[in-house]
């Protein structure tokens, strides 16, 4: 994870985390993913951190570099910036198909600020 700016902040209230889940709901989110949000929101994985721009498959990360020099605080993720071993067969940590990927994907997804 490459992170262009933090701010220590609070948390999302549980407040805003029943927003998140009954718009879930209304999509008709299987309860599955519902299930699976709460899990990873109880773990707190980016607990003091914000952001309100996000740029998934960032390649270079241009979106999120952007953004920073605009004043926002980003966070860029792609697979490619886990590859820090080249171990045959092993997965980076940032691939959204592992399971530390999806973790940390929907952990900045809940640590944007809406």
């Amino acid at each position: 994870l490459h992170t262009y700016a933090t701010a220590p902040s609070v948390t999302m209230t549980p407040a805003e985390l029943e927003i998140m889940i009954r718009r879930l709901f209304t999509l008709e989110v299987p309860m599955d993913v519902i299930f699976l949000v709460l899990l990873v929101s109880w773990m707190g994985v980016l607990r003091d951190e914000k952001y309100q721009v996000f740029e998934f498959f960032a390649g270079v990360a241009r979106v999120a570099k952007v953004a920073k020099l605009l004043g926002y605080k980003t966070a860029a993720y792609e697979r490619d910036f886990g590859k820090s071993s080249k171990v045959r067969g092993k997965r980076s940590p940032m691939d959204l198909n592992s399971n530390a990927g999806l973790v940390l994907a929907i952990s900045l997804i809940l640590a944007g600020e809406f």
